[in-house]
């Protein structure tokens, strides 16, 4: 071996030791932005529970959460990419998720907003995420309100606390 590739191989070692000694290891996670999705599955759970709605709806609820008023085709084009349920228009029009913003006239299609129920609903999603709202599972009796309490716990116990816990910038 020449001078140059030993000392490559000393300076690979010393790399490696160094990287040993580090107590995360050289798994470093350092470069993450976002972690707020990390317990969606929880708050999934929790919203279901609590608002008797399935996920479908849900994500149907947060798609239209952000839009202006809407026609009924609008609507449709995302729901196609769910599964088939063609009362899901008429169903979120009963349950108060949406409501009429303005009737049919002539030539202009009636246009849709989501209501205040639904953007309650969409609310307390982001404010959980966002750690600005807490979960509290009442009922111990069903297996997995246990289950989701013990990892309501966890999420509690995150090492990074909720105001330093990165948030999406619009």
């Amino acid at each position: 071996m020449n001078q140059v590739s030993i000392k490559r191989c000393e300076a690979r070692i010393a790399k490696k030791k160094a990287l040993s000694n580090d107590p995360l290891g050289p798994a470093r996670i350092t470069d993450i932005k976002y972690n707020y999705l990390k317990y969606w599955r929880l708050v999934r759970y929790y919203v279901k529970r609590e608002h008797s709605i399935n996920e479908r709806d849900i994500d149907m609820l947060l798609y239209i959460y952000s839009e202006r008023p809407f026609r009924w085709d609008y609507f449709n084009k995302f729901d196609q990419s769910f599964a088939f349920d063609s009362r899901r228009f008429g169903r979120f029009l009963q349950m108060g998720y949406i409501v009429k913003w303005r009737d049919n006239y002539k030539n202009s299609a009636g246009l849709f907003v989501i209501s205040n129920k639904g953007k309650r609903i969409c609310d307390t999603i982001y404010k959980i995420l966002e750690g600005k709202k807490d979960i509290a599972f009442t009922d111990k009796k069903m297996f997995s309100n246990r289950v989701m309490a013990r990892a309501n716990k966890i999420m509690h116990e995150d090492p990074t606390p909720p105001e330093q816990r990165p948030r999406p910038t619009l």
